[in-house]
């Protein structure tokens, strides 16, 4: 199979000329050619006129290209990485309006206050 891909008069549009056998073994080429002038041209015309014969699998990338392609998206806003939450309990230990959840006397980890092996008065 032979593939050539030229520019149409007002350079908006290509034109890709097939020819010879379009079949699994040569699907991919033409996959590959199209989405190359895809992402140069507007639009894309399929000249299929030299082509002897065309498999299920050539069928399938001819029906894949006349399918619309998603929308363009947005860029991506990445949020900032949230802090640990050991950092946030540490700079807000007790919310207003909230309860604690931790009986008192008892500090971090479930650990006494005042640390390991110290009794609280």
């Amino acid at each position: 199979m032979d593939i050539a891909v030229s520019a149409g008069p007002s350079l908006r549009w290509a034109v890709i000329t097939v020819s010879g056998e379009l079949d699994i073994d040569t699907a991919a080429d033409l996959r590959q050619a199209l989405a190359a002038a895809v992402t140069v041209y507007e639009e894309t015309v399929i000249d299929l006129a030299g082509v002897d014969f065309c498999d299920c699998a050539g069928i399938g990338t001819l029906v894949a290209a006349g399918e619309p392609g998603p929308p363009p998206r947005p860029p991506a806003a990445r949020a900032p990485h949230p802090r640990p939450p050991a950092a946030t309990a540490a700079l807000h230990p007790h919310p207003p309006g909230r309860q604690r959840s931790v009986p008192p006397g008892i500090g971090p980890a479930g650990t006494p206050r005042g640390g390991p092996g110290r009794a609280v008065a």
